[in-house]
């Protein structure tokens, strides 16, 4: 009953705190039911109620025999109540907040508990624990097996932490770094490469930041007017900073027509053609419900002979605080700006602007329209702001794994899928190990219709194809990555369960079990004190070996397309190849491929190392 009571306990906490994620947001247990999605609140108050039933249970069976003194109940209760709200905080999405109340929570119990964690280490000697390590790592670094599989280990935990440092690229939202499907920029150094672009940018910040990057930069010419200047000024308080150009008559009484100006800047492309080009530009406006005001930019080589359209032309007729820009936007996979440029969507924009490697000018007319006669007489200024203004191309080449379908790099999702595979592989195996082990030894020690029940369970998991069912349970439970952790842990265990069993059915024969209970130890005494020690060495081997399969699981289904959108792993890579006619470019699945291998490789040689030190009958004699 006491065991059965601290099961309950257990399983309560878990649900409870499940429940409270969902409650506060969470979506890591959101289902459906005949057809119907139920929300993460809805689902968060089931998994409460449930938790807090199983949890109040499981404490009236098991307090039967037990002797709580007041403070252990009242630092059991904090102690689930601190849990609830970390939580909810990280349902809520505050994870910064949940990690400070964490280390407050710490502080606190290390605090008022900091005597009896003192007498706990001092009464297991610390020394010896040391002294105990220092010996099993003088066994383990003989193993050169296990050296090599803690190495490859230490190799994929290290790029996994330092992925940000590594690259600054965001792995999911950052789209187009360069040109979609562009190659290894290391690719221009071997023959046939030559022609690979890199990206480009007309200038590193968008606009006019400064008037030194406004006047030495930029050249304003103007078509001669006997009535009419044009001046260039450069004002800070508008956009981030824009550039001004100021008409103004030179008689109040005389009409000045039409007086064009253009604001030019020419730059060098030393690339061929590259995969995508785009433009930004944004125009504010004084003055020209009397002066309206047409203003058009293009891009031609200087030079050169190309004719086709400005790439925009707009006429300003009333002031506009907001900004105007392109619409339809200036970008040459573009419909509209492709047929603007070419004569049709099946043009490729780039291919005409930017045809070799030259010298080119961006060019913006601002042409000033000056003929109504009802503001003769009139003294005014017109004035346009010339804002956010930049041109990028997107190159062929760029990083070391080159870009996938949508502009990503795939470095970035190369190291941030190090961080999931690993997360998912250790969490789903922890899971499953730790399932394994309570029902195998609850199985082993408890015995008679408890463990026909337990087993007969586990040998119909054991029949049941686990890919299909995983498939099956994630495309209805939803592909969030914590659902995928928790069915894999679900499907995983028994295995090792009967290997606990097994183990436990020996050891509560041993003289040591009997004689414990001959002096009236109890149930949970006994497994605590004398089975689950002699079968640690079981779960360190069996967790070494879970974790690969997890691994493997997590990347077949993230291959089948049921992977966390949210998130990027290396089966979701193999995935994006595969449906983009990526499997030709072996830059973008040998990387993730191989990992995959050597990270389950690593724990399996890891896993047969602790086996030979820990397993007495494996122990080689030195």
């Amino acid at each position: 009953m006491k065991l059965v009571g601290i099961v309950a306990i257990l399983v309560g906490i878990v649900f409870t705190l499940a429940g409270a994620y969902g409650l506060a947001g969470g979506t890591g247990i959101t289902f459906t039911i005949n057809e119907r999605v139920v929300s993460a609140q809805e689902g968060g108050l089931v998994f409460s109620i449930v938790g807090v039933i199983v949890l109040l249970g499981g404490i009236a069976m098991s307090y039967i025999g037990f002797k709580f003194s007041w403070p252990t109940i009242f630092s059991i209760v904090i102690g689930l109540c601190s849990l609830i709200i970390l939580a909810i905080l990280f349902g809520m999405g505050y994870n910064l907040v949940a990690g400070i109340v964490a280390l407050v929570f710490s502080c606190l119990f290390v605090a008022t508990r900091a005597r009896k964690i003192w007498n706990w280490m001092r009464a297991r000697d610390i020394k010896l624990q040391i002294r105990r390590f220092k010996e099993f790592w003088n066994t383990f670094r003989r193993s050169k097996r296990g050296l090599f599989g803690v190495g490859i280990l230490i190799f994929y935990i290290a790029i996994a932490l330092a992925a940000p440092l590594l690259t600054p690229n965001d792995p999911i939202k950052g789209f187009y770094v360069s040109g979609d499907f562009a190659a290894p920029s290391w690719f221009r150094s071997i023959p046939g490469g030559e022609n690979l672009t890199g990206n480009f940018q007309l200038t590193t910040e968008q606009g006019f930041p400064t008037i030194t990057s406004l006047f030495q930069e930029w050249n304003l010419t103007a078509s001669s007017s006997e009535s009419g200047s044009i001046t260039l000024r450069y004002d800070p308080n508008v956009g981030n900073g824009s550039a001004s150009i100021v008409f103004r008559r030179k008689s109040s009484t005389v009409l000045a027509q039409k007086v064009e100006a253009h604001l030019t800047k020419e730059f060098p492309f030393p690339y061929g053609p590259p995969r995508r080009f785009s433009c930004n530009i944004t125009l504010f406006a004084e003055g020209v419900e009397k002066v309206p005001v047409r203003v058009s930019f293009t891009i031609k080589q200087v030079g050169g002979n190309q004719s086709y359209p400005f790439f925009w032309s707009e006429k300003i007729e009333n002031t506009t605080k907001t900004g105007v820009t392109p619409s339809p936007p200036i970008d040459s996979y573009d419909s509209d700006f492709k047929s603007r440029i070419g004569g049709d969507i099946w043009v490729d924009p780039a291919k005409i602007v930017f045809s070799e490697p030259a010298n080119y000018t961006y060019d913006i007319s601002i042409l000033f329209i000056d003929n109504k006669e009802e503001t003769i007489g009139d003294t005014f200024e017109t004035i346009v702001y010339i804002d956010d203004l930049n041109v990028k191309l997107y190159g062929t080449a760029f990083g070391a794994l080159g870009t996938d379908q949508l502009g990503r790099d795939i470095f970035a999702q190369f190291l941030y899928g190090a961080r999931i595979s690993l997360f998912v592989g250790l969490l789903a195996a922890l899971l499953s190990v730790s399932i394994g082990l309570l029902v195998g030894i609850v199985s082993g020690y408890v015995g008679r219709f408890v463990d026909e029940i337990l087993m007969r369970f586990s040998d119909m998991l054991l029949v049941l194809p686990v890919l299909p069912l995983l498939i099956v349970l994630i495309a209805v439970l939803g592909t969030s990555i914590m659902n995928l952790i928790v069915v894999i842990g679900m499907l995983n265990w028994m295995g090792f369960a009967r290997v606990v069993r097994s183990q436990t059915l020996s050891l509560k024969e041993r003289p040591f079990v009997e004689a414990a209970k001959a002096v009236g130890a109890g149930t949970f005494h006994i497994i605590a004190r004398h089975i689950l020690p002699n079968v640690l060495s079981l779960i360190y081997v069996s967790l070494a070996l879970s974790v690969p399969s997890a691994i493997t699981y997590e990347a077949a289904i993230s291959w089948l397309g049921l992977y966390d959108p949210k998130v990027i792993s290396w089966g979701r890579m193999l995935y994006d190849a595969q449906i983009n006619e990526g499997i030709e470019r072996l830059w973008w699945i040998i990387p993730p491929g191989i990992s995959i291998a050597l990270v389950s490789v690593s724990f399996i040689l890891l896993g047969y190392a602790l086996d030979e030190i820990l397993n007495p009958k494996l122990r080689r004699r030195r």
